[in-house]
């Protein structure tokens, strides 16, 4: 087992172990031990079993506990596409995950949360890669279920090349905040950085940021956010970027919707262009209306249009 660490200045927030090896992050995770599990450097898992976190517990870098070096945890050989299961207040922070699977079925997800209170992303990169020599299809990234709630903080940056595929599913009273910057990229069709349902809730805080692109060269159906009797509440201060030829579905008609309010940015960049065009939100504006939203132009007493954004830097440095 990895060090335990007691009575240190670096425990200012209840540090458990430093982990290198997968014995001995599995032992630590086991114990059931609240607080920080720090993988420190590059820590890699080939018995292709998904992680299953208790309640406070939290992966996360060395950067988190002021250490300079690479933390990354990478999944060897996963049977399934599942790589971790969140429990109540547990944590993935200040690590990148890299997770090589070999087979998926419909409707895996790679991260879950049923139920799960409290859990948090903050400063993550996710990027799983495809070992089964078929198109990855019909997954999602994380998946929300059952009263779930999941806060993203810092920078949190997904790439994953797919059809159908969801970023973040969120479904049956799931609640999804967003409070710092969020990045999806996805190289196929149909795919959407959110997808709800179920009386699901979506809220983009002040100062945040959510951002759905594809890369160069490639063609989606889609990047943007999937609407099914729920809500997605873009407060003012917040800015959205989005990429594809759907762009705000609400399935059918609803009681949720999408609901923007003054001072939210939302930019559309549509197939082959390098180009979005951005609207600022000057009123309150709801959608729960059935429909495809490719543009904001018939919306001009809510929305003003600005200048012409080019793709976000973020996301050029990324691809």
């Amino acid at each position: 087992m990895g060090k335990i660490l007691v009575d240190t200045e670096l425990a200012q927030e209840s540090i458990v172990a430093f982990v290198k090896t997968e014995e001995e992050l599995r032992d630590v995770v086991a114990s059931e031990a609240d607080g920080l599990i720090v993988i420190d450097g590059r820590l890699e898992l080939f018995s292709g079993e998904p992680l299953a976190l208790f309640e406070g517990q939290c992966l996360t870098g060395n950067k988190r506990v002021g250490r300079d070096g690479v933390s990354e945890l990478v999944f060897h050989h996963q049977k399934r596409f599942n790589i971790l299961k969140m429990a109540d207040e547990a944590e993935i922070s200040d690590l990148s995950l890299i997770a090589e699977f070999e087979n998926f079925q419909k409707d895996d997800a790679l991260i879950e949360l049923k139920g799960s209170q409290g859990v948090k992303l903050r400063d993550v990169r996710l990027i799983p890669e495809n070992h089964t020599g078929r198109r990855l299809e019909n997954v999602s990234l994380f998946y929300l279920d059952n009263d779930a709630l999941l806060e993203c903080e810092g920078n949190v940056y997904i790439e994953a090349g797919g059809d159908g595929l969801k970023g973040f599913e969120i479904a049956n009273n799931s609640r999804l905040n967003i409070r710092g910057t969020v990045d999806f990229i996805s190289g196929g069709k149909e795919s959407y950085v959110l997808w709800l349902y179920n009386n699901a809730t979506v809220n983009l805080f002040s100062q945040s940021c959510l951002r759905a692109d594809y890369p160069e060269g490639r063609v989606t159906g889609s990047g943007g956010i999937f609407n099914s009797d729920s809500s997605v509440n873009i407060f003012g201060g917040s800015s959205v970027y989005l990429a594809g030829d759907k762009i705000m579905v609400n399935e059918f008609d609803t009681m949720g919707g999408f609901f923007v309010y003054k001072n939210a940015e939302i930019s559309i960049r549509g197939l082959f262009s390098q180009q979005a065009d951005t609207w600022k939100c000057t009123r309150f504006w709801r959608q729960q209306e059935s429909t495809g939203i490719r543009s904001l132009d018939a919306f001009a007493s809510e929305f003003v249009k600005v200048e012409k954004s080019d793709m976000p830097e973020g996301i050029q440095e990324a691809l």
